[in-house]
């Protein structure tokens, strides 16, 4: 009986722990874009897309993310985040942000 509430504990948090809708840690200099392949090293234009299922998709900038969003069914998407210029390293909702265009 013990084993089977181990087992069912264990089943039980795995579940609730596999779909976790949160941006996951970006590897600079390591992770590479999932649109254009580049590596991500600026902190400062870095996204991320996170799928209602938990799956994470970095980005080295907001655009490599805009992209991708155009190829896929949006409503399969939970999260955008976007680096926070004044604090790089930093990620977050994209849907709250202010964005800034310039041909400069």
């Amino acid at each position: 009986m013990i084993k089977l509430i181990t087992k069912l504990s264990l089943f039980t948090l795995l579940i609730f722990t596999s779909c976790n809708i949160q941006p996951q840690k970006i590897e600079y200099g390591k992770d590479a874009c999932h649109f254009c392949r580049m590596n991500i090293v600026d902190q400062q234009h870095a996204a991320q897309l996170i799928t209602a299922k938990g799956k994470s998709f970095k980005f080295d900038a907001t655009e490599c993310m805009i992209r991708y969003n155009s190829e896929i069914d949006p409503t399969t998407v939970a999260l955008y985040v976007v680096a926070d210029y004044k604090n790089p390293g930093i990620l977050i909702d994209a849907t709250k942000a202010s964005f800034i265009i310039s041909e400069n």
